[in-house]
């Protein structure tokens, strides 16, 4: 099953690499100053009416060294949330040999990080308006390292089981999650031109399936290098905070967004 997951996900990651690589390189019909596109085989002029030489290519937008920063910056937070999402149905699965697993457990501990995103798209997003992008966007993430350090330490006690603790961290972290959604979309549109804006979004949303396929990849792997079950959920679920705080710096320097 997680062989399967990994081909799959990664045909989807490779397939949506090609789409965007497409969009960028499609070629645009030069235009005449007149507004007439030249008929075939001739030779453009160059656009300003003073010069004889030909007008210079320029560098293709989508490797401008400030947009890609943009998007690392922004679609980090996506890769995040797609990973902190994903990895908990593997997690489980590997809980399930090391502590009693009722269906009612499995069931809360995979939907509480829902519940969360979506009280953390209405919470934050509304904020958002009145505080500022900028500080909200560093609080969502602060949600995502805190809920899945949080959810790595959790321990089963008589009173209050290793499945309670784990839902209240995810439901944490689910908050953070969903602030980031809203936040990191309208923040790729406002810092991006109209022209470029369709391929800037479409960059961010795809660093969802990069958390997808890594989810899958990193638990099958410390499987494959012999970790035992205990590391290898703590150590996936820790994880997820990672990038997070990769990114942290660069969130506190970037600019306030319209």
């Amino acid at each position: 099953f997680f062989r399967r997951a990994v081909v799959v996900r990664f045909c989807f990651c490779f397939c949506f690499a090609l789409f965007c690589h497409k969009m960028t390189s499609t070629p645009v019909s030069p235009v005449i100053l007149d507004g007439t596109p030249p008929l075939s085989g001739t030779i453009t002029p160059s656009l300003h009416p003073l010069s004889s030489t030909p007008a210079e290519k320029k560098t293709p937008v989508f490797f401008n060294a400030k947009l890609f920063s943009q998007v690392v910056i922004v679609g980090a937070g996506f890769m995040c949330d797609a990973y902190d999402l994903f990895v908990i149905n593997n997690v489980l699965s590997i809980m399930k040999e090391l502590y009693p697993q009722t269906t009612a457990d499995k069931s809360y501990v995979a939907s509480t990080a829902l519940w969360g995103a979506v009280v953390g798209q209405l919470v934050f997003g509304s904020l958002a308006d009145f505080i500022g992008r900028k500080l909200i966007f560093i609080q969502t993430l602060l949600l995502i390292i805190l809920g899945a350090i949080g959810s790595s330490l959790c321990f089963s006690t008589s009173s209050f089981s290793i499945y309670h603790q784990l839902a209240l961290w995810r439901f944490l972290l689910g908050i953070g999650v969903g602030g980031e959604y809203p936040l990191a979309a309208s923040i790729a549109a406002e810092n991006s031109t109209a022209n470029i804006r369709g391929r800037v979004m479409a960059a961010v949303f795809s660093m969802q399936g990069v958390g997808q396929l890594l989810a899958t990849v990193l638990v099958n792997l410390l499987l494959a290098l012999g970790a035992s079950y205990e590391f290898t959920w703590r150590f996936a679920l820790a994880f997820g905070a990672l990038p997070a705080i990769t990114i942290s710096f660069f969130r506190v320097r970037m600019h306030e967004s319209a």
